[in-house]
């Protein structure tokens, strides 16, 4: 007897954790949607109290007939309520990548946000954010730990889970900053 699997949707998309034990789909937005997403940070990027999203993609590996999937020139997203997105373009934003894009990880170099990202068979892009107000503090897990509460000055907290990689076929480092 064959093993049969159904899809119900091929859209890029996040889950958001309700934090009461159930998750909702979330479609990125209509702009995700044109080519395959290798690589996702969420990260709040802008200190607004919202994680953002910080997204690339194209892949040059398919078939010649078919075409490459080269239309992310990478992608911003800045959160707002209820899992909703505004879309920053690659002009505003500066993220703009062109290539193969395979995997994205960020780091804290001198106290600014740094995201890098590498390319197929060329060479690593590096972005820096702006002027950073916030004081990173860096958190080293335990090889065992998969997530942690981080609780900010404000008294707010975050339940942050790790990601062991965070592109196509990637790895990156436990060590997180918050």
């Amino acid at each position: 007897m064959a093993y049969t699997k159904k899809a119900y949707t091929f859209t890029s998309s996040l889950l958001l954790n309700g934090g009461d034990g159930n998750f909702s789909i979330q479609a990125l937005p209509f702009e995700c949607q044109f080519s395959p997403i290798n690589g996702l940070v969420a990260e709040d990027i802008n200190l607004d109290g919202w994680m953002d999203v910080i997204a690339h993609g194209n892949d040059y590996t398919t078939n010649v007939s078919i075409g490459r999937n080269d239309a992310h020139k990478g992608l911003v997203l800045l959160g707002k309520e209820k899992g909703e997105f505004d879309l920053i373009t690659s002009g505003v934003s500066g993220f703009h990548v062109e290539g193969d894009t395979r995997a994205l990880v960020q780091l804290i170099a001198n106290n600014k946000l740094t995201f890098l990202l590498g390319r197929n068979n060329d060479t690593l892009r590096k972005f820096i954010s702006g002027e950073s107000t916030k004081e990173y503090q860096v958190f080293t897990p335990e090889p065992m730990d998969v997530s942690a509460e981080v609780q900010y000055q404000d008294g707010s907290i975050r339940y942050h889970e790790f990601s062991y990689g965070s592109g196509h076929f990637s790895n990156h480092s436990t060590s997180n900053h918050y």
